[in-house]
Parts: C-alpha cells; structure tokens; sequence
C-alpha cells in the first residue's frame, strides 16, 4: 500500500498551526510581561521657575509665582516692587500608567547669587505649587511655584538653587 501525501493539504495545515503557536506565544507574553508593553516612566522639566526681573521698592522683597492661579510673579504688597517676565516650573509626566503622582517640596530652599552668597530663600512651595499632577492629554502635568523672600542687596544679581522634589505614586 502506497501513503499519498497532499503537499498543499501539509503546507497549509502547517503554516495554520505554525499561526496558531505564534499568536499563543504573543498573547503568553503579553499577559505575563504587562510592563514592556510601556515605555519607562520618564519625567520631564518643561520649564524652570522663572521669578523675572524684579526692580526694588523696598529693603525686603516677596515675590510670588502663584502656579496654582496666574503662573506669573508677583510682588507682595504690590508697591513694594515691581516685576516683569517669569514664570511658574512645569512638570511633565509621561508613560506613568493609571497610576496618581504626588508631589512634596522643601520647607524651604536657599538660592545663591553667582559668587556663591545667600541671595534669597525660596519657600511655601505646597501652597503655590500642585501638590498633585493632573492628567492632560496622554500625559500628566504639575505645576511650580513659591514664593520668594529677598532684599535689596540681591538687586541685579542673578539667584540659583536647586529644589529637590519628592515624587510619589499611588
């Protein structure tokens, strides 16, 4: 007795099979390793915090970056200066999931003029600033502020600092 073979009927059936496995594999490996699916989280400063030029009216100066409302500095009292340019940090947060993003700040930061003196303190940064990010689009964003507490001797200096924040998620 002679076995016939169909080799088109074989080739067929083994290309279905060989799918069949393929999409298994795929869909194994998508349940079990949820997390390539996603890019690495990744946070991005979109912009600094930018106080702006600040021209004196008195010994000692507040400014305020509000980020939670206008996002521009300004002077408290009104006549105690003058300020222009500057505004509030923004945080981008990308590829974090379905996940909340909670922010925590420093009490307070000293910032230095450039020859290394204390030239202000930047502080109250939770009550100027979103102390959690809000999602905008595909991505979720937080903004900066604080406020900022000189005096005149920092006139035309230009102040940095660093601000470490505290990032969790939830």
């Amino acid at each position: 007795m002679l076995l016939r073979f169909n080799f088109k009927t074989i080739n067929k059936t083994a290309i279905f099979v060989l799918t069949i496995l393929a999409w298994v594999n795929i869909a194994v490996y998508l349940l079990l390793c949820p997390s390539t699916l996603h890019a690495a989280p990744r946070i991005y400063v979109a912009q600094n915090l930018e106080f702006g030029r600040v021209i004196p009216r008195a010994k000692t100066l507040t400014i305020i970056i509000d980020a939670l409302g206008s996002k521009l500095p300004a002077c408290a009292p009104s006549s105690s200066c003058d300020v222009s340019g500057g505004y509030a940090g923004c945080l981008y947060f990308y590829d974090f999931g379905d996940v909340h993003i909670s922010l925590d700040f420093p009490t307070s930061v000293d910032l230095y003029t450039e020859g290394g003196s204390k030239g202000a303190t930047l502080q109250r940064m939770h009550m100027f600033s979103n102390v959690e990010a809000f999602v905008e689009g595909t991505r979720q964003k937080a903004y900066l502020g604080g406020e900022l507490i000189t005096d005149y001797k920092a006139y035309g200096q230009t102040l940095s600092g660093t601000v470490h924040v505290e990032i969790t998620t939830y």
